[in-house]
């Protein structure tokens, strides 16, 4: 799911109705929603993470010369016959193309996954509100809390 797509989602599901009653009944459902939601991203944030993780150690090795003939052909790499110091390795990992777009979808993947989890956190926080939200009608209306 685009981050774009669960923020539109965010928004209309926050939306305050005038009926709290509904609201706070329908609270345990939000919360339910994004933490399925949040299961699926943070499922994906994992696999992606792993697969950069393996193509990370795959570019160390290729980078050093130690990447096996069977792996040039599994990850199409053309060999590479420059010598490279032990120093400057970082810097051509660091810069490798398929690496970057790897590591792109990762904090992509991560960005979305935090998103989810603070509107978990603000879910949770949405009792406070609504128990503020009465209070102040009561207040507003004459109804105290002290009754005598």
């Amino acid at each position: 799911m685009k981050l774009i797509e669960i923020e539109e989602m965010v928004h209309e599901d926050m939306k305050p109705d005038d009926n709290l009653d509904y609201e706070s009944v329908r609270t345990p459902q939000l919360y339910n929603k994004y933490l399925k939601l949040y299961n699926a991203e943070y499922a994906l944030y994992r696999n992606i993470n792993r697969q950069y993780k393996t193509l990370y150690k795959v570019t160390w090795e290729y980078y050093t010369g130690k990447i096996s003939q069977e792996d040039m052909i599994k990850y199409n790499l053309q060999p590479f016959n420059l010598k490279i110091l032990k120093n400057d390795i970082d810097i051509y990992i660091e810069s490798d193309n398929n690496l970057c777009n790897l590591k792109e979808r990762v904090d992509f993947q991560k960005q979305k996954c935090n998103y989810i989890e603070s509107v978990l956190k603000e879910i949770s926080r949405r009792s406070f509100t609504i128990k503020n939200a009465l209070d102040y009608k009561k207040f507003i209306n004459g109804i105290s809390w002290y009754n005598g």
